[in-house]
């Protein structure tokens, strides 16, 4: 039922919108089934023009049916109102006290409950049955229980890893910023590992303690923990494979051309050649099904190769062409353009010159995730050169590589238009 008394039937296409304090995530249901997911940052001065600028560059307003909205920031629903009314032309159903959503909460004040709670609780009974536990790391770290006859019965609310650490920096004169990594032993030698060490293993044995006491209480000791995580990147995918096939000086040459492929996506944001790729679903798919073809191409070569480490001699690749091998497979990757489109233009100043911006901030965002891919190749390419001591192994990383770069195909041609 909605809370007008009306009934809501099941959307063929559904753009179900979470809107947190920090991130608003995105995700468009086909007929039940998650087809395509974006994230985006959360600004709670986006009128609702923006937001239809934003959405227009991600997907299809003909194709929604109907929208369901989940907001832990009231300010924004007037806004999204409008765009489900003007824009998709659909109806909105916006989670909240009155809304029925199969499940019984046993709370004290219902109305007390924020809808992300909600739609977390519903979503872990319906994934992986009841009891279950949900741990939602944001702006605070959310414990929301499912008790095992399948009601909400409550949760626990904790400071955010975030936050905390940035209270921490604030108050403490002496102590200087750090990055949120596990430190080499759980003993700091230093001020930065002695930091590390409470931030990680602080909220580490946090999250297992409030666990195990929710699981006493619910008399449920195997009750499954479910949290909020992301997607697997393909780029870094294919710098694992290039990595452990052909070694640690193969991987980072794949990551520098990764990154060079990049620069190329954030040379198209700014002279707007994106912004056609994501306007056009018929250019979109071009691309990617070239991309597709590219790595398939590459996975059939790798498996059709001859088996030359076996007799000792290094094989004929280049680095030269492994380079160039990683700048076209992420030139032809169109959800990299699609990202730069969506991401990159919500920390523009709109007073300043904006090409330069998104050049800039492109550039930084390169540079930043080149760090990255650096460390998976080097990791992937010492676990390659271990097992290269293996003729076991010899005689069957060309089909395990090749089988990753078809299947990188094969992934990269059902993809949907989402970051």
């Amino acid at each position: 039922m909605s809370p007008d008394g009306g009934s809501y039937t099941l959307a063929h296409v559904l753009l179900a919108v979470d809107v947190g304090n920090t991130q608003t995530v995105l995700g468009l249901y086909e007929a039940g089934e998650l087809a395509e997911d974006w994230r985006v940052a959360t600004d709670r001065t986006r009128t609702g023009d923006e937001l239809t600028v934003l959405l227009g560059g991600l997907l299809d307003p003909d194709s929604v049916d109907g929208i369901c909205l989940s907001t832990t920031v009231p300010s924004i629903h007037r806004e999204w109102q409008g765009l489900a009314k003007r824009w998709a032309h659909a109806p909105l159903l916006v989670v909240g006290p009155g809304v029925k959503t199969g499940i019984p909460i046993r709370y004290d004040d219902p109305r007390e409950v924020g809808p992300d709670r909600i739609v977390n609780a519903v979503a872990a009974r319906e994934r992986y049955g009841a009891p279950a536990i949900v741990v939602d790391f944001g702006t605070s770290t959310n414990f929301d229980v499912v008790s095992p006859q399948g009601e909400y019965v409550g949760g626990v609310l904790a400071p955010g890893i975030e936050i905390s650490m940035e209270a921490l920096f604030a108050r403490a004169a002496r102590l200087v910023n750090v990055d949120f990594v596990a430190p080499p032993s759980v003993i700091g030698k230093t001020t930065v590992g002695g930091l590390q060490s409470g931030l990680v293993y602080g909220f580490a044995g946090q999250v297992d303690g409030i666990v195990a006491r929710i699981r006493a209480e619910l008399e449920a000791p195997d009750a499954p923990v479910i949290a909020t995580g992301g997607l697997a990147e393909l780029t870094v995918l294919y710098i694992v494979a290039q990595s452990v096939h052909g070694g640690r000086r193969a991987g980072v040459v794949s990551a520098f051309g990764i990154a060079s492929g990049g620069l190329v996506h954030v040379l198209a944001a700014v002279i707007g050649l994106s912004a056609l790729l994501a306007a056009s679903a018929e250019a979109f798919t071009v691309v990617k099904l070239l991309g597709a073809g590219y790595l398939v191409w590459l996975g059939i070569r790798t498996l059709l190769s001859a088996d030359d480490r076996i007799g000792g001699r290094r094989p004929e690749l280049t680095l030269a062409r492994t380079y160039r091998r990683g700048v076209v497979v992420n030139v032809l990757n169109p959800k990299t353009a699609l990202f730069f489109l969506a991401f990159l233009p919500q920390f523009v100043d709109p007073h300043e010159s904006t090409r330069g911006q998104l050049a800039v901030l492109g550039a930084i965002f390169v540079v930043i995730a080149l760090s990255s891919d650096l460390v998976w190749a080097l990791v992937a390419g010492t676990a390659g050169a271990v097992l290269r001591k293996s003729r076991t192994f010899l005689r069957v990383q060309r089909y395990v590589s090749g089988t990753i770069f078809v299947g990188l195909g094969a992934l990269a041609a059902t993809a949907g238009r989402s970051q």
